[in-house]
């Protein structure tokens, strides 16, 4: 979006709209993915293993691909990812809030968490779009962005809302 609103801001007397807008599409077809979807939670029994050299790694499973004659009344696809820490030392210690009971605690390591989320591809909708707010301004005196942009029905359909 900043190599948008740079080109945006070009704008000249030759380039009304900014260097790459002869087309009519510059700041439109915003994609992004829809998320907020997914689960984590806590590995008992492992509070005295330890990880050395690399940390564990995250997962991922490849998004579907909705092609061919798949009976999916949806375009495109979603995936999952995810990964393991150990908890690091903002975890919260109630009975620990202060002095070297907070130090000792947190010099242990953590409980073991799991994450996995969910995510989708957003189609590029040409009236998702990005334009220059001309009434605000940033520190230097230049438009910011304006975002409008939804969630469309096939995403809908494809996060199941």
């Amino acid at each position: 979006m900043n190599s948008t609103w740079v080109l945006m801001n070009s704008a000249t007397d030759v380039w009304e709209g900014g260097l790459g807008s002869s087309s009519g599409e510059l700041g439109h077809n915003l994609m992004d993915h829809h998320f907020r979807c997914g689960a984590s939670g806590r590995v008992e029994g492992y509070e005295d293993k330890y990880y050395f050299g690399r940390k564990p790694g995250g997962i991922y499973i490849p998004r579907f691909a909705n092609v061919a004659n798949d009976k999916r009344d949806y375009l495109r696809g979603f995936g999952y990812q995810g990964g393991a820490s150990r908890q690091n030392w903002q975890r919260n210690i109630a009975e620990y809030s202060v002095g070297p009971e907070l130090k000792d605690a947190l010099s242990e390591p953590g409980s073991w968490t799991m994450g996995l989320g969910a995510f989708g591809e957003i189609l590029p909708y040409h009236d998702n779009k990005i334009t220059l707010d001309k009434n605000v301004k940033d520190k230097w005196g230049l438009p910011v962005l304006n975002i409008d942009a939804e969630i469309k029905e096939n995403e809908k359909k494809c996060a199941l809302i």
